[in-house]
């Protein structure tokens, strides 16, 4: 008598990704997206750290509200994602906000989304608001506080208004292809809040997630950090045809020492 293999079983196998020997592939919990779902996920191998990021399901960037209704403000949707267990990184909580119509400065008006990974838990991240919601510019004050020297890569620049509630300061990298007459598809930030770097951000449209591409780019790192841990020195982008999602994760992981110069 042949057994029956259950059909759930049966797809959950043929979606797998093909992974070498010695990979393990982990998610967390599934959050509604779209018409679909969003959920972190995570490569090892042998222990090590090969990806940490955010799966989107292919309908996940279907139906997206539009958020015709709110003031260019409140125009976004945050989605803050249960974390896959057994995660080595010094990443705390991974989240993503979706950008309808955008966000200042000029060059980032265009639907897009806002890859947050953080290196604090959602309490502390919650608790950066103003002391005074009537003095906005000293908030701004805070945001603009620079780490100490090391702690960011040299070049980025803090830009002025852009310290978001609950969010944390944006630190931008003038050199990203957006700030020299091309049409802005991705690039990468820094944040910090009171003089401490607090997560690291890739940020890509909409239309560049939905070409497909698979791509894969280096980001400025920091001579130093402030704990010991895998920290990455890229973030990747793709579509996996087998499983019908995208994955947008931080990659390129190496130990790394406070007080020790980057290994690449």
């Amino acid at each position: 008598m042949r057994s029956l293999i259950p059909v759930s079983l049966v797809l959950a196998l043929l979606l797998a990704p093909v992974l070498s020997a010695g990979q393990e592939l982990r998610y967390g919990p599934e959050s509604s997206l779209g018409q679909g779902t969003a959920r972190t996920y995570l490569v090892l191998e042998d222990g090590r750290p090969l990806e940490f990021g955010i799966a989107l399901s292919e309908t996940a960037l279907e139906g997206l509200p539009d958020l015709a209704d709110k003031p260019d403000e409140e125009a976004f949707l945050l989605v803050d994602l249960e974390m896959v267990e057994g995660n080595p990184t010094p990443f705390r909580l991974a989240s993503l906000d979706w950008s309808p119509r955008g966000h200042i400065p000029p060059m980032y008006e265009l639907p897009h989304f806002d890859f947050h990974f953080y290196l604090i838990e959602a309490g502390e991240r919650d608790a950066i608001l103003p002391e005074d919601p009537s003095d906005y510019a000293a908030f701004e004050l805070v945001g603009a506080v620079a780490p100490e020297d090391g702690l960011l890569p040299a070049h980025y620049v803090y830009p002025g208004e852009a310290t978001i509630p609950q969010m944390g300061a944006h630190w931008i990298d003038p050199a990203s292809h957006e700030f020299h007459g091309e049409t802005f598809d991705r690039t990468f930030l820094y944040g910090t809040w009171q003089g401490k770097v607090i997560f690291y951000e890739p940020m890509i449209t909409k239309a560049y997630l939905e070409t497909h591409i698979d791509d894969r780019s280096d980001f400025a790192t920091p001579a130093s950090v402030e704990s010991p841990g895998w920290y990455p020195s890229a973030y990747r982008m793709g579509f996996d045809a087998e499983a019908k999602e995208y994955r947008i994760a931080l990659v390129g992981f190496d130990q790394r020492q406070p007080g020790l110069d980057p290994p690449n």
